[in-house]
């Protein structure tokens, strides 16, 4: 059997977790649009968010953000 990677949310808990972190990132850079945020925040050796996982995105994610407070 194959392990889930480790950085990946699973459970429900750890999808809302994510989500709303997300939201609070967002909320934080009212003037991008969601998909805009996620394109700037992603690390610049990453072509597709396909390949990153749920808590790394978030990671780089609230990095970005923290550049607007």
């Amino acid at each position: 059997m194959m392990k889930a990677p480790e950085n990946r949310a699973l459970t429900l808990a750890q999808k809302k977790e994510v989500l709303d972190r997300l939201f609070d990132a967002w909320e934080i850079t009212p003037s991008l649009r969601l998909g805009q945020l996620l394109e700037n925040a992603k690390p610049n050796n990453l072509d597709d968010l396909f390949y990153i996982e749920d808590y790394k995105l978030l990671e780089k994610v609230e990095e970005f953000a923290l550049q607007y407070k």
